[in-house]
């Protein structure tokens, strides 16, 4: 039974534990490893829009977000269903933070922005985001991941030629 799709062209290669899925081809010809794990459920999100770029779930592995060409998508994974918006135009990049009470997304026009998350409360049972912080950086980064248990971002631009290590 199909347990994935990624759409990509290449070549590829398990690792011999198969933990690890190594690509290399594409438009870009970059190679590329993807972590393969396990899973007892597999569906798909039909987010509707151009995209998606990257996708992110929260520590908790409650929320799901999508960076896509128009902003990004919170999905409450639990349910299916798209929970949240954020309108920042093209998006590359969306991670949770460690504790998973905000969201940290790279945006070509509004830069790196962090998205406080608001539990629901009992009264409306709705997810509520913001007010957005705009996080000051020495290039435009275009995309951005987190080591898994600290503080610690990476940003690149590759319009820049840039990257950094921040600590938030």
């Amino acid at each position: 039974r199909q347990a994935m799709q990624i759409p990509l062209s290449g070549n590829l290669q398990f690792s011999k534990d198969g933990r690890w899925l190594g690509f290399f081809g594409g438009s870009d010809e970059q190679t590329q490893l993807v972590e393969v794990a396990p899973s007892r459920e597999y569906y798909s999100l039909e987010p509707g829009r151009p995209g998606p770029y990257s996708c992110a779930p929260s520590p908790d592995g409650r929320l799901l977000a999508i960076a896509m060409e128009d902003g990004v998508r919170l999905w409450a994974l639990p349910r299916r269903h798209a929970v949240a918006f954020i309108p920042s135009g093209h998006t590359e990049c969306a991670v949770s933070e460690a504790d998973g009470g905000a969201l940290l997304i790279c945006s070509q026009s509004a830069g790196l922005v962090r998205w406080p998350i608001h539990e629901p409360d009992t009264k409306t049972s709705e997810l509520t985001l913001g007010p957005p912080q705009h996080l000051e950086v020495p290039f435009a980064p275009q995309r951005i991941a987190r080591h898994k248990h600290a503080s610690t971002l990476a940003i690149v631009s590759e319009t820049a030629g840039k990257a950094a290590v921040l600590k938030t």
